[in-house]
C-alpha cells in the first residue's frame, strides 16, 4: 500500500483489479470507493507549486481516474507517477467525469 492512501485506507478496496493495466501502472492503482478505479499520481501544476514548501512526493500524490492517465501523457520519475492534471486547490484533482469507471 502506498504511503499516501494509509490515512484513506478506510475508503480503499483493496480486491478490485483493473483489466489490461500497462506493468509499469500498477505499483499506483488504487481503488478509492467514492473515485472508482484510480492511480495514485502528482499533478504537474501542484509538484511546481509546493516543492517550495519542502513537502514529500508522496504528500502530494491524489486519486486520478485510470482512464484519465490512459489517455494523456505521463511520466514516471523516482518512484511517482506525474501529470498535467486539471487541479483545484479546494477539490483536488477536477476531471470530466467520463473518465470515473466503478
Amino acid at each position: 500500500m502506498r504511503k499516501s492512501i494509509k490515512t484513506i485506507k478506510h475508503m480503499v478496496d483493496q480486491t478490485k483489479v483493473y483489466a489490461k493495466l500497462p506493468t509499469e501502472l500498477l505499483p499506483f492503482y488504487v481503488y478509492v470507493n467514492d473515485n472508482g478505479h484510480s492511480l495514485m499520481g502528482i499533478a504537474n501544476s501542484v509538484m511546481s507549486a509546493e516543492l517550495s514548501k519542502n513537502s514529500e512526493p508522496w504528500e502530494l500524490e491524489s486519486a486520478i481516474p485510470v482512464k484519465y492517465v490512459l489517455e494523456h501523457e505521463y511520466q514516471i520519475r523516482d518512484g511517482y507517477l506525474f501529470i498535467d492534471v486539471p487541479y483545484n486547490l479546494t477539490f483536488g484533482i477536477d476531471v470530466d467525469d467520463k473518465y470515473l469507471e466503478f
